[in-house]
């Protein structure tokens, strides 16, 4: 009996499942704090292509009314807000019963050792200097989400539809992309490959140059209406990069999924590769 066709996994399995090779992060909502409209804007927009619903607001005390009037997950704050600064609210979070065990990034020009010793003084999980490297914003809230039992995730995913080839057993198939990461590929079909078929994938990056990876099925589904939000596909992990692959692989999705924000940020910088 196959137990990674979905047909035999139970439902919380197959969510689980569908959130690691989909790459959404399913049901999570963040609460950004920033006094900054063009940070707002920016950062949010990238946190929503990450997968995460987001409440914005614009100094400490609207960001105190969010996280106890909505589900929330983790919290984003600024040091340096009007009315109430971030330290005040960390303060206040961590010595609220009801929402200190909510996980806290800290958002700041400031890098001075005073300054990140007063924010993991009061028990911040991460500490992100402006500009903000996007694989250290991604490592910090999937750190934030490993110490509240979640999964953590390595590699930023990012949906993605893309023409690839896969080869296997000598015969060529055609499919496209729904999501893609430095780590594999799910791809959408209704007649997946086996779990455990090893295949090579090419396809062409955006310098036009084609590619070829090997890769493993590591998990398929078939059915549709099991409520998991994932298409019929399967996900193939990538196997024996090289270094170079590695990076390449990094560079094509941070731009796949911050590109545009990279470009167009100005001399404020926001986000930096």
């Amino acid at each position: 009996m196959n137990y990674c066709n979905s047909h035999f996994l139970p439902l919380i399995l197959i969510r689980y499942l569908g959130n690691f090779f989909l790459g959404g992060s399913v049901g999570k909502n963040i609460v950004l704090a920033y006094d900054d409209k063009t940070f707002l804007m920016y950062m949010g927009l990238l946190l929503k292509r990450f997968g995460f619903q987001l409440l914005t607001a614009k100094d400490g005390h609207e960001a105190l009314r969010l996280i106890k009037s909505n589900p929330c997950d983790l919290v984003m704050l600024g040091v340096n807000m009007p009315t109430l600064d971030g330290i005040e609210t960390l303060r206040l979070i961590k010595s609220d019963k009801s929402v200190s065990h909510l996980p806290v990034i800290m958002v700041s020009t400031d890098t001075s050792t005073e300054m990140m010793k007063a924010c993991q003084d009061l028990d911040c999980v991460d500490f992100l200097p402006k500009p903000i490297k996007v694989d250290q914003l991604h490592a910090a809230i999937q750190k934030s989400f490993f110490q509240q039992g979640g999964h953590c995730r390595k590699h930023i995913r990012v949906s993605c539809s893309r023409k690839i080839v896969v080869e296997f057993q000598g015969r060529q198939r055609h499919f496209y992309t729904e999501t893609f990461s430095e780590g594999g590929v799910y791809l959408r079909t209704e007649d997946p490959l086996p779990v455990g078929s090893d295949v090579v994938l090419s396809l062409n990056l955006d310098d036009g140059k084609q590619r070829r990876y090997k890769g493993t099925v590591v998990y398929i589904k078939k059915e549709v209406g099991d409520f998991s939000n994932i298409s019929p596909g399967m996900a193939i992990q990538f196997i024996e990069l090289a270094t170079r692959d590695n990076l390449e692989l990094n560079s094509f999705i941070k731009d796949l999924v911050a590109g545009d924000i990279l470009d167009e940020q100005g001399d404020n910088k926001i986000l930096e590769s």
